[in-house]
């Protein structure tokens, strides 16, 4: 039974976390106008949520504490984390992700 619960609640993490990700990148609301094809808001998407799933499986960095936000394949990174070896190893995570065409760090420590 302790099986069973644990197995739906994983899937509905995974679930969930990936609804909040496709309205975080504004994929879920194409009606909004901001330059990008559909294609391209898919392309976006797709770089946002390696780029999330890359932090959340690296012991180094936390993940909730960093915004990504991927414009184009310009991908920009906010938020605060505890030190500059933090924001070194989120950029080398970033700069190693398929579709990164650029880098912007707003990461304050």
């Amino acid at each position: 039974m302790q099986r069973i619960a644990a197995s739906l609640l994983l899937v509905l993490s995974v679930w969930l976390g990936g609804c909040a990700s496709l309205v975080a990148t504004g994929v879920a609301t194409p009606s909004v106008d901001d330059g990008r094809t559909r294609a391209e808001m898919r392309a976006d998407a797709e770089v946002t949520n390696r780029i999330n799933d890359a932090f959340v499986h690296d012991a180094s960095v936390p993940a909730m504490s960093i915004h990504v936000f991927t414009y184009r394949g310009t991908v920009t990174l906010s938020g605060r984390v505890p030190s500059r070896s933090v924001v070194q190893r989120a950029l080398a995570i970033v700069r190693g992700t398929p579709g990164v065409r650029s880098v912007r760090n707003r990461l304050t420590y």
